[in-house]
C-alpha cells in the first residue's frame, strides 16, 4: 500500500511537496475534528513522502498526547522532530507548551524562548513563555512576555492566563 501510494504521488501532476503539504493540512483538519485515526493516516502519508520533516513528528506528538494521553511518548516525538532541519514556525512553541502541560517548566523555558523567535506573532507562544519565566523565578521577564502577548490580540482563552500571570508575577497594570 505504501509503494502504491508513493507510485501515485510520483506519477501525478503535483510535486511531492504539494502532496506533503496537502497530507499535513488534512492531518491537522482531522485533529481539529478529533478524528485521530484519519489524522494518523494523513501524517503517515506525509512521513512516506518526507520522513525527516518535523511536521510529521509534530502531528504524531499531538495525536499521541490527545488520543492516547501518552505525554512521555509525545515528548519523545517532539524531541526527535526538533532535530530536523525543516520545522513549521509554531513547532517549538507547541513543544514548549507540551512541556508546560506535563509540568516541566524548566525544560520548557529554552524551548519557548526559541518558540517566540520562530513564531513572534503567536500570542499563545508569548503567554506560555511568560508562564515558564514565572516558574523560573523571572517575574520581570514574565511581565515582558505578557506585554508581548497582549500586543498581539490574544484569543479569549489566553486572557485568563494573562490575568493569572499578571497577578502572580506582580506585573504593573
Amino acid at each position: 500500500a505504501d509503494k502504491r501510494f508513493l507510485d501515485a504521488v510520483d506519477s501525478s501532476e503535483h510535486s511531492r511537496k504539494q502532496w506533503f503539504d496537502d497530507a499535513i493540512f488534512k492531518g491537522w483538519e482531522a485533529i481539529e475534528k478529533q478524528d485521530y485515526g484519519l489524522a494518523a493516516r494523513r501524517f503517515n502519508q506525509a512521513h512516506l513522502i518526507s520522513p525527516a520533516h518535523a511536521s510529521v513528528f509534530h502531528g504524531f506528538a499531538v495525536i499521541v498526547h490527545e488520543r492516547f494521553k501518552d505525554a512521555a511518548f509525545a515528548e519523545e516525538l517532539f524531541q526527535a522532530g526538533s532535530k530536523q532541519a525543516e520545522k513549521p514556525h509554531n513547532y517549538m512553541a507547541d513543544y514548549g507548551r507540551l512541556l508546560l502541560i506535563i509540568n516541566k517548566p524548566k525544560e520548557a523555558l529554552p524551548i519557548l524562548e526559541i518558540g517566540v523567535e520562530h513564531s513572534p506573532l503567536n500570542p499563545n507562544a508569548w503567554s506560555n513563555l511568560a508562564i515558564a519565566r514565572l516558574y523560573a523565578g523571572r517575574s520581570e521577564a514574565a511581565c515582558e512576555a505578557i506585554e508581548e502577548a497582549e500586543k498581539l490580540s490574544p484569543p479569549p482563552y489566553v486572557h485568563s492566563d494573562i490575568l493569572w500571570l499578571r497577578r502572580n508575577a506582580n506585573c504593573e497594570n
